[in-house]
């Protein structure tokens, strides 16, 4: 029970092609581990909390959007919704292509349990912060960076899909 969430997880990744990965993952990680490089050299100070601040701050407004766009797909009558319902993708889900519409709640809904996971891992972090090594911290603040930069590149991609079933024109 309260682990249906992994199914999703699990969906998204089946709905990922390598073009879509290296763009919401690869990108994500190198710059990452970019980060890491240069702060472990000490070109690069940071202060940690005033980047977790920020962090929380943009993570919790991303996921209030994403909950809204989730509210408006699911309870819209507009024509284009109603029509990408019908629209059969590639993509293949349980032995069956699934729904233009169904992929992207699949990808919004995986958006928004990225963000929750990463606002709950920052808030746990914040517990124990101040008591770990300066490598410690340059790990976490790594991962958060790849994290977030996945997250904002996922909402980018997104929205462009979202803008162009909304404003699809019909064609004659």
């Amino acid at each position: 029970m309260y682990r249906e969430f992994i199914l999703l997880i699990i969906d998204y990744f089946k709905t990922l092609r390598w073009k879509t990965f290296t763009y919401e993952w690869v990108i994500p990680i190198l710059i990452g581990l970019g980060a890491f490089s240069v702060t472990i050299t000490k070109y690069l100070q940071i202060n940690y909390l005033v980047f977790v601040s920020s962090s929380i701050n943009l993570l919790g407004v991303l996921l209030g959007f994403s909950i809204m766009v989730i509210t408006v797909l699911t309870t819209s009558n507009n024509k284009n919704i109603e029509n990408i319902k019908k629209i059969q993708t590639e993509y293949i889900l349980y032995d069956k292509n699934i729904s233009l519409y169904r992929l992207l709640l699949i990808n919004y809904s995986y958006l928004i349990i990225a963000e929750a996971i990463g606002l709950t891992n920052y808030f746990i972090v914040l517990l124990f912060v101040d008591h770990c090594s300066h490598l410690i911290k340059l790990l976490f603040f790594s991962f958060f960076t790849s994290m977030v930069i996945h997250i904002l590149l996922l909402t980018i991609r997104n929205i462009t899909d979202f803008y162009l079933i909304i404003t699809k024109e019909e064609n004659n």
